[in-house]
């Protein structure tokens, strides 16, 4: 490798945006652009006549551009000598080999996508079933994340990256080490996903997928698997008793704990695959297709035995009715929500049974005093955040802080609404202050919502509360929480 070189047409016309170095092998030399690629920035030095001429000083923006560039090429050359010919060169003869191929043929030189224009490729792509509105918005903020980070990245260790061939291993390592501190592990497999397959059907250059080889989960990050355990014996009982007020969700979750099914094949149980006289259950599981057969416990067919005495002739051959009725039942969107419903009804009950505790409300001082924009900033700057988290959330505070709504926020920053009011509710748990709307309502009359409740399942095990249900039903839909969907358990 002779050194550095602009690649430039018989004008003086700087040709490409980045840096190349001159190699020379067996008498035959060639252009190679440095590996990380290394972009030329600022105005570069001219002779008399206007061509760039390096041997002359440019500004300072080019020479900081030729520092990085040449500590690059000290890297290409340290690895040739033990190599003979480094894996960049490779990659650059072979590239080089085939858009010349492809010039010749079309006319013009391969163009690769941009990492800006991925959303829109990816909208483009027939399918089989249009995706939803939510699933398209993910989409469409994942890529402007990676894009806005790759841009962040690259600037801060030489380079660019703004194409998707531009992708390196280090880039999209770099890439997950940020977000599995800052997202939950289904929000980092999604995004994984996406990308990894974007690569693979947009990329140019025949080359190794850099998302292949990302450490997307382990057991030292925050994601890792959280081993799940059954209910002892005492919780178990008192699930049991904080459901017999609905009598219907009680029997369904007698049903489902007393026979380890899944939860559609509890729902849509039928009184053919009962036999009370033999005490077995005997039914096809839906997800395996396989034939099982499950004793009746005592507890279940004291239920199955009241059931049974109710039941006339014409009604449901389901056990539980409404329960099937429910997980079949389609949603606005045309598809169905499956076992959404149940679950969003079931998990308060979980809640009372297992978190006994109640979760300490704060107290609201009419004359205390609110706390300075620095004060707060501090507070998120002294929590033991992940870095990115803890960025994210100063950034919500601050714009929520000058007058911006939610949704103007989560559009800014690419992020869902519910993001945004989770990173400050993380601001009013540093602080003990209210930034959500409606919140301060609910915690100067002492008690929570229902959607509070649920929260509780999902924090560690210390917290519990028990409050009363949601009186106001302003959401209708099977799933929802609101009147019409509660009286259908009781």
């Amino acid at each position: 490798m002779d050194g550095l070189k602009i690649m430039t047409d018989r004008a003086g016309q700087i040709l490409s945006r980045y840096w190349y170095a001159r190699f020379t092998r067996q008498g035959e030399k060639r252009n190679v652009r440095i590996a990380p690629k290394v972009e030329i920035k600022g105005n570069p030095p001219t002779d008399a006549n206007g061509r760039i001429d390096l041997k002359g000083r440019g500004d300072a923006a080019f020479e900081k551009s030729r520092k990085a560039a040449l500590a690059a090429l000290a890297k290409m050359r340290e690895a040739a000598k033990t190599t003979g010919k480094t894996k960049a060169v490779r990659d650059a003869e072979t590239a080089d080999l085939v858009n010349r191929y492809h010039q010749a043929r079309t006319g013009k030189a391969i163009e690769s996508p941009r990492l800006d224009a991925l959303a829109d490729l990816w909208r483009g792509l027939a399918r089989d079933k249009t995706p939803t509105a939510e699933r398209t918005r993910a989409a469409v903020a994942t890529f402007a994340r990676f894009a806005k980070f790759a841009k962040g990245y690259c600037r801060e260790n030489g380079g660019g990256c703004a194409t998707i061939d531009e992708i390196t291993p280090e880039i999209a390592a770099a890439w997950f080490a940020d977000i599995r501190d800052a997202y939950a592990w289904g929000t980092v497999k999604d995004q994984w996903h996406l990308m990894r397959k974007a690569w693979t059907r947009w990329h140019i250059y025949a080359s190794k997928n850099p998302f292949e080889n990302v450490v997307v989960r382990n057991g030292n990050t925050g994601n890792a698997k959280v081993e799940r355990r059954p209910l002892t014996e005492a919780e178990l009982a008192r699930l049991f008793d904080a459901t017999r007020e609905r009598p219907a969700l009680h029997g369904l979750v007698v049903a489902a704990a007393c026979t380890g099914m899944r939860l559609g094949d509890v729902c849509r149980l039928k009184w053919a695959d009962v036999d009370l006289r033999g005490g077995f259950i005997d039914t096809v599981t839906a997800k395996a297709g396989v034939r099982v057969t499950v004793p009746i416990f005592a507890p279940l067919r004291k239920v199955l035995q009241e059931l049974h005495a109710k039941r006339a002739v014409g009604d449901s051959p389901f056990v539980f009715p409404r329960a099937a009725a429910q997980y079949e039942h389609v949603n606005a969107k045309g598809l169905p929500d499956r076992r959404t419903g149940i679950v969003r009804i079931v998990k308060p009950y979980f809640a009372r049974a297992i978190f006994t505790a109640p979760e300490p409300v704060p107290a609201l001082l009419a004359d205390a005093k609110p706390k300075s924009e620095a004060e707060v900033l501090a507070a998120i700057d002294g929590a033991k955040f992940a870095p990115a988290k803890k960025e994210r959330v100063r950034e919500v505070y601050i714009r929520w802080r000058n007058g911006e709504k939610c949704a103007g926020i989560a559009a800014a920053l690419c992020m869902a609404r519910g993001q945004v009011s989770d990173y400050l509710k993380e601001a009013e748990r540093l602080t003990g202050e209210t930034y959500r709307p409606r919140i301060e309502r609910k915690r100067a009359n002492g008690h929570k919502s229902a959607r509070d409740l649920l929260e509780s399942t999902r924090a560690p095990a210390q917290s519990a509360s028990t409050p009363p249900h949601s009186t106001a039903g302003t959401i209708c839909g099977i799933h929802s929480w609101c009147l019409p969907c509660k009286r259908a358990f009781r």
